[in-house]
């Protein structure tokens, strides 16, 4: 099983490969992984912000994450796939909420400098301007897959 832990490695084919190796013929891999356009939101407002720098994570596409557990010799059973949208009253508690559950930018380019008060406040009013009655909206597109070893 890995729950949110797929996106965090540079190659999800490592990942199957390797349940590959350890399963038993029927042995099955359940995943919950992050899609492109996760946290979109957020990402549209720090490029309005600071276009020179990568603040949100990249998340590797479908087909890149189902190419890697075919070639691994798995068999997709069950997919699925949810977009989820969250919503926050202000930018420092979306912001909050997605590194309490331990994202941290992890991608080539994200800024090397701290965050200043001006860009901050850039950032802030940028996903300002896609506020709904309910909030700042934040949205996940979650993949979900099963798979058996052949």
């Amino acid at each position: 099983v890995s729950n949110f832990a797929l996106q965090w490695l540079p190659d999800p084919a490592v990942f199957f490969r390797e349940s590959a190796r350890v399963l038993r013929p029927g042995g099955r891999v359940l995943v919950t992984t992050l899609l492109p356009g996760t946290l979109g939101e957020m990402e549209r407002a720090w490029k309005q912000a600071d276009p020179e720098g990568v603040h949100v994570n990249r998340f590797a596409p479908e087909k890149q994450i189902t190419g890697g557990l075919e070639q691994a010799g798995l068999k997709m059973t069950w997919r699925q796939t949810l977009a989820e949208v969250c919503h926050y009253p202000d930018a420092r508690t979306g912001a909050r909420a997605v590194k309490d559950v331990g994202a941290h930018n992890m991608n080539p380019g994200r800024p090397a400098r701290l965050t200043g008060k001006a860009r901050w406040q850039a950032f802030e009013h940028a996903w300002e301007q896609v506020r709904t009655a309910r909030g700042l909206p934040l949205t996940y597109h979650v993949l979900f897959l099963e798979a058996i070893k052949r």
